[in-house]
């Protein structure tokens, strides 16, 4: 047992940064298990020592007890979400988010803690990251009165007040005696978020308000049980129609376009049926197919208003399925696919983004860069400078600057870039603000072993020569937004048997 609050204080912080150093999505299932036991074993100490305090009458000791264990209980809710999302357990995982918030903002009305003032921002962040759009119940009710907890007495008639701490205690109001229903509402800001509407109402179907399935179909295929296969685009296929119909104008391939990324944003979240989000992507697919076809076809007719619109259509089509893959790849618990994707979607809405405004897009751009931090852990990556004998324009295949291209133009629906001949690498560093996110260092040595820098799982060994890392600009990767990947379900050995 801690002799002092200080001591106590030095073991619980210990204790609860080396839980958080866990506290993302893509780290291993079984660290964050092992941390969420630490943090267990922690509280209890923490009960234990608040009650000798309480015997001792140390009113400020029991207090401090009782802070360090909410914020400490508030870090295993935390990760006990994660683990839920990752065993399939959603409405427990929406629990465990629930009980984290609480916990922590609980904790930071009675000792105020501005390293848990951004874990609160998280946690309320994820709220809307990980899990759909949710309705709740409220109610109004009358009742006889209202009791203290401490005392016992009727509220109002001794000196506790509600939501002070005393002896360790917090002070909470008792209900006495309901007698009165007065109303039940549905509303989407309640007091109590555990009184979540599970299921609702949709085009006159009843749909799980978590995977936005069909409430009857909650047994069909969960993220354990699916296989995702992934086919590429053949660019080169020939159409499956005879002759090709008439194009369409620019504002209905937009409705198009709009209507396929509305519906895959509304399925962005971790809980939506991986089936769901797989038939989305398949759709983003199918109007690429039509934007491509209209891009081909304005560049025909040199209509270079046209083909650059359907540049930004493919851009955004790309980053609205990217989205959606990166959370295919998590529930896979192929967590660099889905670092891969996720900044892949960063890229490609950005990227129709410097040639289109639009506000909706931007919010959903901002959402994902939030994504990157609080999903996965802090990651560092290479930068180089480089020197080279001279860079090719991609657009004519001219020496850059012997042409009138301009570099990050676009140019009858293509961007330009400049490809780099006879790249000699300067030197070398480790930033965390890189020009390219894909130069990411994927793995650490630790003691003898070399760990992920995602999974915190033990990894093959990297070369840690400069010649390893590959330095390419963005706009290299993303001259033309390439094609979506469709998705393809396997059934699993299991279910074929």
């Amino acid at each position: 047992m801690w002799k002092s609050v200080p001591e106590m204080a030095k073991e619980a912080t210990r204790v609860i940064d080396g839980a958080w150093q866990h506290a993302s999505l893509s780290v291993g299932i079984e660290f964050q298990e092992e941390s969420v036991r630490a943090l267990a074993e922690l509280a209890t100490k923490l009960e234990e020592f608040k009650k000798h305090a309480q015997a001792k009458k140390d009113e400020d000791t029991a207090n401090a007890a009782y802070g360090v264990c909410l914020y400490a209980r508030g870090v295993l809710a935390f990760l006990s979400m994660w683990i839920d999302l990752k065993l399939n357990r959603l409405d427990t995982a929406w629990d465990s988010l629930i009980d984290a918030q609480n916990r922590v903002g609980c904790a930071l009305r009675v000792q105020p803690n501005e390293s848990f003032e951004g874990i609160n921002r998280v946690l309320h962040f994820l709220e809307k990251a990980i899990f759909p759009p949710q309705l709740f119940t409220s109610s109004g009710h009358q009742f006889r009165g209202l009791k203290c907890n401490i005392c016992d007495q009727e509220y109002g008639e001794c000196d506790h007040v509600s939501g002070k701490l005393y002896m360790g205690v917090m002070c909470t109001r008792l209900v006495q005696e309901i007698t009165e229903v007065d109303h039940v509402a549905i509303v989407p800001d309640p007091a109590d978020k555990h009184l979540r509407l599970p299921v609702w109402f949709e085009g006159g179907v009843v749909r799980c308000s978590l995977t936005r399935r069909l409430a009857a179909q909650e047994d069909k295929p969960t993220q354990s049980e699916s296989q995702i296969e992934s086919a590429s685009r053949n660019e080169d296929a020939p159409m499956s129609r005879e002759a090709e119909p008439p194009q369409p104008s620019t504002e209905t391939i937009w409705n198009a376009v709009l209507e396929a990324i509305s519906h895959a944003l509304g399925l962005a979240f971790a809980t939506c049926g991986i089936e769901l989000q797989g038939e989305a992507i398949n759709k983003l697919a199918d109007v690429e197919d039509r934007v491509e076809a209209f891009w081909k076809d304005a560049r025909a007719r040199n209509n270079e208003v046209e083909a650059n619109t359907a540049f930004v259509f493919l851009a955004w089509l790309n980053g609205a399925a990217q989205f959606l893959w990166m959370w295919l790849c998590i529930k896979q618990d192929e967590m660099e696919k889905a670092w891969d994707a996720l900044i892949e979607a960063q890229e490609h809405f950005e990227c129709g983004l410097r040639f289109a405004e639009n506000e909706g897009l931007e919010g959903v751009v901002e959402h994902l860069h939030i994504l990157e931090h609080v999903m996965f852990p802090r990651q560092r990556f290479m930068s180089g400078g480089w020197i080279y004998d001279h860079a090719i324009c991609t657009l004519c295949e001219s020496v850059y600057g012997e042409c009138d291209h301009i570099a990050g133009r676009l140019y009858m629906g293509q961007m330009c870039g400049k490809r780099p001949i006879n790249i000699e690498v300067q030197h070398s560093s480790v930033v965390t603000h890189p020009h390219d996110k894909g130069c990411r260092i994927v793995a650490l040595q630790d003691g003898p072993d070399f760990r992920c820098t995602l999974t915190r799982r033990v990894t093959e060994p990297v070369d840690p020569s400069v010649e390893h890392w590959q330095f390419q600009a963005t706009i290299l990767r993303v001259s033309r937004p390439r094609g979506i990947v469709r998705v393809e379900f396997v059934a699993s050995e299991a279910e074929a048997t």
